[in-house]
């Protein structure tokens, strides 16, 4: 399957490296919360290590309760499951994995990110 997208490296930034050092991060971790506008110590932290309760409701998306039953019905079936995801999500996935482990031992999805 070829893909059609281009990865683009951005060129350094001294924020990214000023953010790395302020909550000791890979410098690649940094300059994509950079990219994305999470800019200072406090929007990282915060979108790093915020406690659930100060996340909006994420079933205000649209789609997100027709997701959910989606994914409830695979696990319910054993079906297979592929997720795809950037690296923003991967640090989403890591905390919502890590919050109720035993919905992903249930699921056991294939979880694919972008390669080049």
């Amino acid at each position: 399957m070829k893909a059609n997208y281009h990865w683009r490296i951005l060129p350094e930034n001294p924020e990214a490296w000023i953010l790395a050092q302020e909550l000791n991060l890979p410098d690649e971790i940094a300059a994509i919360l950079v990219n994305r506008g999470i800019k200072t110590a406090v929007e990282a932290a915060f979108f790093l290590y915020g406690q659930l309760a100060e996340l909006h409701n994420p079933f205000l998306m649209k789609g997100m309760k027709e997701a959910t039953s989606r994914i409830f019905q695979a696990i319910a079936r054993k079906e297979k499951m592929v997720v795809f995801g950037d690296m923003m999500w991967m640090v989403f996935c890591r905390w919502s994995c890590w919050s109720r482990p035993s919905v992903l031992l249930a699921a056991r999805p294939n979880i694919l990110f972008p390669i080049e």
